[in-house]
């Protein structure tokens, strides 16, 4: 993840999606992917990254969700870094009920992996 940061090698990636337009292409799908598994797989570092970065530039790509998202998951992650700061417990707790309804821990649902298994 540094690597990608510090070369910046997200940055040609971006400017091909934006440079792409609307056009509904590989390219595009292949892009919004990209940014749909960093938000699921919540990597900060590249969320961060990318909302610093591109985040004024996501509005051009009205057509999906998947930046709306990105940035809302960057600015909870942003508001529980300064809930765990400023020490605040309930804060903290909101912010883990908030993970909870998303689907667990990284978003992933293990309550359906065990109702397939016993099944």
């Amino acid at each position: 993840m540094r690597h990608l940061i510090r070369n910046k090698l997200l940055d040609p990636v971006m400017g091909a999606l934006f440079d792409n337009g609307e056009r509904y292409n590989l390219l595009n799908s292949a892009v919004l992917e990209l940014v749909e598994f960093i938000r699921k797989e919540n990597i900060k570092s590249l969320i961060e990254y990318l909302v610093q970065n591109f985040g004024e530039r996501f509005a051009e790509v009205a057509y999906v969700d998947t930046f709306k998202q990105l940035q809302l998951k960057w600015e909870q992650s942003k508001e529980a870094a300064a809930a765990a700061a400023g020490g605040s417990d309930a804060a903290a707790g909101a912010a883990q009920d908030s993970a909870g309804a998303a689907g667990g821990v990284g978003g992933r649902l293990y309550s359906s992996r065990r109702r397939m298994r016993r099944d």
